[in-house]
């Protein structure tokens, strides 16, 4: 009983550490893949409007604020 009791309250905060180190490195990774996907959505408006001859509003989008 005593051995189990310590497995886990060893093993709880262990875990715990390794669940938030995890969700941190998803975080980084999901910020880093949402950076992309905005910067490729900005680049593919600007040869879009670059390419049509009638002026588009595609020119504001590049801060990322409303977003």
């Amino acid at each position: 009983m005593i051995r189990r009791r310590k497995l886990m309250s060893s093993k709880k905060p262990a875990i715990g550490g390794s669940l938030r180190r995890l969700r941190m490195q998803v975080n980084r990774k999901r910020k880093i893949l949402f950076r992309n996907r905005l910067f490729t959505l900005i680049n593919l408006q600007y040869d879009t409007a670059e390419r049509m001859p009638e002026p588009v509003c595609w020119g504001r989008v590049p801060e990322p604020s409303h977003h």
